[in-house]
């Protein structure tokens, strides 16, 4: 180093001190702002507190058919009403209690709900042996339950008449074996009611909802079809549409009101191939076009069902991770302080009431500003670390980014179904008038009955003699045309 000077020497020492100092300091300034950022969290705004308070409803007990859907499950021999009263007020007992004195073990609702002897739908179908073996044997394995048919008609299925038709004798087994777990299903129509009784938390136990005996019970009806039973089927079709249009009506969580609406869905499609292809008399048109006029209002709203998911997520991003200054807090204090770091509960949920405001109100728009409301909004896309904003709260924004509740979605499905019942209503209206091919497009011009999308007549294709609309599709909201699912109903 000789040709270096002294002076130069001082200079060098200084500036590798200065960048050693930048070096070892950088992080630990970085460690301090992003401390300093997030030494407070935000305060709930009014509206969020409006938002997430949850009032359970003073229903009669007697009179509301939630608890017989919860307690479908009562072991033979106790009355599954009862049984499900019992399952809501252990759950929101539990649910009430701070987070440090709920029983690490698990609640009592969930021994009701795992009982050992709980009632069971038996399936009829014969269940799928793989080609594999056991420890290099020659012994086949067990059944493969998971991939065992569940559903006498396939939800993709043109028709489900011949379905019905050719598994006649399956049905009748069905129904011989599971012919008190119907009469549960079906014990459900008597009550005025249905509103759900437990406070939304992501622990919360939720009914089975009937999907296998609902299921059955459609089966039978197309059976009762098959046979001639014209009267049967339209007051057995009426009945059940007419309880799952309660549960959409009257329902307060989104699972509930989903639910529904896939299972009147389903009624609607059975309702318009027994119109094409039974004699039904004009009161029996009559019935199921009364069963199946289009939504109305209410059964159209999301506003308490989104509440509720609201309700439920605050809870949930208030107890992801123990808040400071609590006792968990103190008894966990590293996982605490480095989570007070990167996650503010309360201005995650300020930030998620954005999107609920944004989505309740996409809600109520009429079809031609809802549908371009959905296939313009701004999409989720990357993430990136390195913006300033993210200096507070990160997690929480980035969860609210990435994880972006899509509440306005779910108004997609129920105008589907709307659109649905409204092809069921045209289909009555040419089977009254007996219309030649040639005359229907006039007929869907001059209907009230319009694409609930675009407010335009609903179309036909000659080709396939059905009457048609293109609905949203039900997964990958973020990619247009959202309007590419068909949805249709044969005339013969």
């Amino acid at each position: 180093m000789g040709f270096l000077t002294e002076g130069a020497l001082r200079r060098m020492r200084f500036w590798g001190n200065v960048a050693l100092a930048v070096l070892l300091g950088l992080p630990v300034a970085l460690s301090l702002l992003i401390a300093a950022a997030n030494c407070c969290d935000e305060t709930p705004t009014p509206e969020v507190i409006s938002a997430s308070e949850f009032k359970i409803d003073d229903i009669p007990p007697e009179k509301n058919s939630y608890y017989a859907l919860v307690g479908m499950i009562a072991p033979a021999g106790k009355d599954p009403h009862a049984w499900g009263r019992e399952i809501v007020r252990s759950a929101n007992e539990y649910h009430a209690l701070p987070e440090h004195l709920r029983d690490e073990e698990g609640p009592r609702y969930m021994e009701m709900i795992n009982h050992p002897r709980r009632f069971r739908y038996r399936n009829p179908f014969p269940p799928v042996e793989t080609s594999r073996t056991r420890n290099g044997g020659d012994k086949p394995v067990a059944h493969n339950r998971s991939k065992q048919r569940k559903d006498f008609c396939p939800e993709n299925a043109v028709r489900c008449l011949p379905e019905y038709a050719r598994q006649a004798a399956l049905i009748d087994k069905a129904m011989a074996e599971n012919r008190e777990l119907i009469a549960r299903y079906r014990s459900q129509y008597r009550y005025p009611h249905f509103r759900e009784m437990i406070i939304p938390e992501l622990s919360s136990p939720l009914p089975r909802y009937a999907h296998l005996p609902h299921d059955l019970v459609r089966a039978v009806i197309g059976r009762e079809a098959v046979r001639g039973n014209d009267a049967g089927v339209v007051r057995a079709l009426a009945e059940d549409t007419r309880y799952w249009r309660l549960v959409l009506r009257e329902g307060r969580h989104l699972l509930s009101k989903m639910i529904a609406a896939k299972y009147i869905s389903d009624n609607a499609r059975l309702a318009s191939e027994i119109i094409s292809s039974r004699p039904l008399t004009r009161p029996d048109l009559d019935t199921l076009g009364g069963t199946f006029a289009p939504l109305d209002a209410d059964e159209l709203s999301l506003q308490s069902a989104l509440h509720a998911e609201f309700a439920s997520a605050r809870r949930l991003f208030s107890t992801l991770l123990p808040r400071f200054g609590t006792t968990e807090c103190w008894e966990r204090f590293a996982r605490c302080m480095s989570s007070k770091l990167v996650y503010q509960p309360d201005a995650t949920v300020n930030l998620m009431y954005m999107h609920y405001k944004t989505g309740i109100a996409a809600t109520r728009l009429p079809g031609p500003e809802y549908t371009s409301y959905m296939e313009n909004r701004p999409p989720r896309g990357e993430f990136s670390l390195w913006r300033w904003h993210l200096v507070y709260n990160p997690a929480g924004k980035y969860m609210m980014h990435v994880g972006r509740p899509l509440f306005e979605g779910y108004s997609g499905r129920l105008r589907n179904l709307d659109g649905l019942l409204r092809l069921v209503q045209l289909r009555i209206d040419i089977r009254i008038a007996a219309l030649p091919d040639s005359k229907i497009e006039a007929l869907l011009a001059a209907s009230r009955h319009k694409d609930p999308y675009t407010n335009k007549p609903m179309k036909w294709d000659a080709r396939t003699r059905s009457i048609y609309f293109m609905g949203m599709r039900r997964s990958d909201l973020e990619t247009p045309p959202l309007l590419s699912e068909r949805f249709e109903i044969r005339l013969n």
